[in-house]
Protein backbone atom coordinates (compact mmCIF):
# COMPACT_ATOMS: atom_id res chain seq x y z
CA UNK A 1 0.00 0.00 0.00
CA UNK A 2 1.57 3.44 -1.40
CA UNK A 3 0.53 6.54 0.49
CA UNK A 4 -1.32 9.33 -1.43
CA UNK A 5 0.81 12.58 -2.63
CA UNK A 6 -1.16 16.07 -1.54
CA UNK A 7 -3.14 16.88 -4.07
CA UNK A 8 -2.80 20.70 -5.02
CA UNK A 9 -5.81 22.46 -5.22
CA UNK A 10 -7.28 23.69 -8.65
CA UNK A 11 -8.66 26.94 -6.46
CA UNK A 12 -7.43 28.19 -3.36
CA UNK A 13 -8.91 31.39 -1.65
CA UNK A 14 -7.33 32.80 1.18
CA UNK A 15 -8.57 35.51 3.77
CA UNK A 16 -10.71 37.25 0.63
CA UNK A 17 -12.43 40.16 2.12
CA UNK A 18 -14.80 43.10 -0.45
CA UNK A 19 -16.04 46.00 1.01
CA UNK A 20 -18.66 48.10 -0.81
CA UNK A 21 -18.66 51.55 0.88
CA UNK A 22 -19.16 50.41 4.48
CA UNK A 23 -20.51 47.78 3.45
CA UNK A 24 -18.06 44.40 3.97
CA UNK A 25 -19.74 41.98 1.74
CA UNK A 26 -16.53 39.64 2.12
CA UNK A 27 -15.22 38.82 6.31
CA UNK A 28 -12.10 36.73 5.39
CA UNK A 29 -13.30 34.09 3.19
CA UNK A 30 -10.97 30.76 3.14
CA UNK A 31 -11.60 27.67 0.88
CA UNK A 32 -9.79 25.39 -1.30
CA UNK A 33 -11.43 23.34 -4.20
CA UNK A 34 -9.57 19.91 -5.33
CA UNK A 35 -9.73 18.79 -8.99
CA UNK A 36 -12.70 16.76 -9.53
CA UNK A 37 -14.59 18.02 -6.15
CA UNK A 38 -17.73 20.05 -6.53
CA UNK A 39 -18.47 22.61 -4.43
CA UNK A 40 -21.85 24.57 -4.16
CA UNK A 41 -22.12 28.25 -2.73
CA UNK A 42 -25.72 28.13 -0.93
CA UNK A 43 -26.58 31.56 0.96
CA UNK A 44 -29.79 33.74 1.66
CA UNK A 45 -30.19 37.17 -1.23
CA UNK A 46 -27.75 39.42 -0.67
CA UNK A 47 -25.01 37.32 1.43
CA UNK A 48 -22.37 37.69 -1.21
CA UNK A 49 -22.30 34.49 -3.44
CA UNK A 50 -21.53 36.22 -6.75
CA UNK A 51 -19.66 38.77 -5.57
CA UNK A 52 -17.10 35.81 -4.15
CA UNK A 53 -17.49 33.68 -7.40
CA UNK A 54 -16.43 37.53 -9.50
CA UNK A 55 -13.24 37.84 -7.27
CA UNK A 56 -12.37 34.08 -7.79
CA UNK A 57 -12.88 34.69 -11.15
CA UNK A 58 -10.58 38.04 -11.41
CA UNK A 59 -13.88 40.05 -12.77
CA UNK A 60 -13.50 42.18 -10.11
CA UNK A 61 -10.83 43.87 -7.57
CA UNK A 62 -10.11 42.49 -4.00
CA UNK A 63 -8.62 44.46 -1.63
CA UNK A 64 -7.32 42.06 0.31
CA UNK A 65 -6.83 38.46 -0.21
CA UNK A 66 -5.21 35.92 -1.97
CA UNK A 67 -6.40 33.52 -4.94
CA UNK A 68 -4.76 31.47 -6.68
CA UNK A 69 -5.64 28.51 -8.87
CA UNK A 70 -4.80 26.68 -12.44
CA UNK A 71 -5.07 29.49 -14.48
CA UNK A 72 -4.16 32.24 -12.41
CA UNK A 73 -2.71 33.56 -9.08
CA UNK A 74 -2.80 36.63 -7.31
CA UNK A 75 -2.05 38.51 -3.59
CA UNK A 76 -3.51 41.74 -3.00
CA UNK A 77 -3.67 43.80 0.29
CA UNK A 78 -5.24 47.26 1.05
CA UNK A 79 -3.00 50.41 0.65
CA UNK A 80 -1.40 51.54 4.14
Amino acid sequence: MTAMAAEQPVVEIRDIHKRFGNLEVLKGVDFSVSEKEVVCLIGRSGSGKSTLLRCINLRTSTPTGQRSGCAFSSSTSSPT
